[in-house]
C-alpha cells in the first residue's frame, strides 16, 4: 500500500512539473507579443517627438509657429503616456507570472528531492575567491616558461644599462667618445 501511494505522489509531481513547463511559454508569449506591439507604437511616437523637438530647436519660427509645435509635442506626450503605463502593467504581470511558475517549479523539485534523494546530485557552491584583508591586490605567479619568453621590464632595463655601460667602457678604451 505505501508503494502505491509513493508512486501516485511521484506521478502527481511529474504531472505538476509537466503542467508548469507546458504553461510557462503560453503564459509569457502573449505578454511578450503585447509588449512588442506596444514598443512599435511607442517607437513611432518617439520618432515624431524627436522630429518635433529638432524642428523647434533648429528653425527660426515665429512665436505662433513655436506654440503650435509645442502643442503638437504636448499632444504626442499625452498619447505616449498611456502606452508606457500599459507596457509597465504588462511587464509587472509578466514578472508575477514568471515568479509564480518559478515557485511552482521550485516546489516540485523540492518535493521530488525529498521523495528521491538518491536521484538528485547535491549542489556544491563554488568556493569564494580570496580577498586580501589589506585591500591590496594579491601578487600573481607566472610560470618559469612564461618568464623566459616575456622578460620583466626591470630585467630588460637592467640588461640595457649593462650593455650601455659595456659600450661606453669599450669606447673610452678605444679613445673615442660620444660627447662632442
Amino acid at each position: 500500500m505505501p508503494e502505491e501511494n509513493t508512486q501516485e505522489v511521484g506521478m502527481n509531481l511529474l504531472l505538476e512539473l509537466a503542467d508548469v513547463l507546458d504553461a510557462t511559454p503560453d503564459d509569457l508569449s502573449s505578454d511578450f507579443t503585447k509588449i512588442h506591439c506596444l514598443e512599435e507604437e511607442i517607437k513611432e511616437m518617439q520618432m515624431a517627438l524627436d522630429a518635433s523637438v529638432h524642428k523647434i530647436m533648429s528653425s527660426n519660427a515665429t512665436p505662433d509657429q513655436r506654440s503650435s509645435i509645442i502643442q503638437n509635442i504636448v499632444n504626442l506626450v499625452e498619447k505616449n503616456s498611456p502606452l508606457l503605463h500599459k507596457k509597465a502593467h504588462i511587464s509587472m504581470h509578466t514578472e508575477a507570472v514568471s515568479k509564480r511558475n518559478f515557485s511552482r517549479l521550485q516546489t516540485c523539485f523540492q518535493a521530488m528531492e525529498m521523495m528521491y534523494p538518491h536521484f538528485f546530485i547535491p549542489y556544491a557552491a563554488a568556493p569564494e575567491p580570496l580577498v586580501p584583508r589589506s585591500g591590496k591586490r594579491l601578487p600573481t605567479r607566472t610560470s618559469k616558461r612564461r618568464q623566459g619568453r616575456e622578460p620583466d621590464s626591470r630585467d630588460t632595463s637592467e640588461k640595457k644599462q649593462k650593455h650601455d655601460d659595456q659600450q661606453s667602457d669599450a669606447s673610452t678604451v678605444a679613445g673615442s667618445s660620444d660627447i662632442p
